[in-house]
């Protein structure tokens, strides 16, 4: 039997979007979605909140979610992931757990397909891959369009630009939208990555995706979910 931890980062501090973990986002606490979207989950053992905030830990304890009180240096803007899952580990480790996998949820994403998660953790069991990550397909902002500005002049910011096509014509590209990392707890651990070199794909819908970074994307959020909730009105 393998051992699978849900990982929720929740720090106290966020310049763009104050408090945003527990602000109030549809009567609910930001966070709450993303607790509520592990606690769904079928194949998750455990669900971590690393936080630095107290009154996120005493929150997260409300839906029965073990608390990792991390350290002030894994709680600042520019902290890698995963350095707090490492942190994660190490503590859960120091107390007797072995971990097998990790899926990560991040709490900026509100809207998530949840059954994807127990699908991310049966991909990695059966392709024994490194890690599982969430994609969206790139509408718009195709990497072909893509440039940057060097010496005042405007060059491809990867490779050169395919003149006269049409963005459907252009091969497929995706980005990850941070809805879902699901890993092997080792690849952290001893590759210092949340990726690996053995990644597989979850196709998410562009027309649910936010990850909350901003006001503009809160606002999206509430759009969002506001209309879900129509949809399902109107089934109802």
């Amino acid at each position: 039997m393998s051992y699978v931890v849900g990982f929720i980062p929740a720090r106290g501090g966020s310049k763009r979007v104050p408090r945003k973990n527990i602000r109030l986002l549809n009567r609910k606490p930001l966070l709450q979605y993303s607790i509520e979207h592990a606690r769904a989950s079928n194949l998750l053992d455990e669900i971590v909140v690393s936080t630095d905030d107290m009154e996120i830990a005493d929150f997260a304890r409300k839906f029965s979610c073990t608390v990792i009180i991390r350290p002030p240096e894994l709680a600042v803007d520019k902290t890698p992931m995963v350095d707090t899952i490492k942190h994660c580990i190490e503590q859960l480790t120091e107390k007797g757990r072995e971990i097998d996998y990790i899926v990560l949820l991040q709490p900026t994403v509100p809207i998530r397909d949840i059954e994807k998660i127990d699908k991310a953790i049966l991909m990695l069991k059966e392709y024994d891959c490194d890690s599982v990550i969430s994609h969206i397909q790139v509408d718009y902002f195709h990497p072909n369009r893509m440039k940057k500005i060097i010496d005042g002049r405007i060059v491809p910011y990867y490779e050169e630009e395919i003149e006269n096509i049409s963005r459907d014509e252009l091969a497929k590209a995706f980005y990850r939208d941070g809805s879902i990392y699901a890993m092997k707890a080792s690849l952290p651990m001893e590759k210092n990555s949340v990726f690996g070199e053995y990644v597989m794909p979850i196709i998410n819908s562009p027309d649910t995706f936010v990850n909350i970074d901003n006001e503009k994307d809160w606002m999206l959020a509430e759009i969002l979910m506001n209309r879900q909730k129509e949809v399902l009105e109107n089934i109802g």
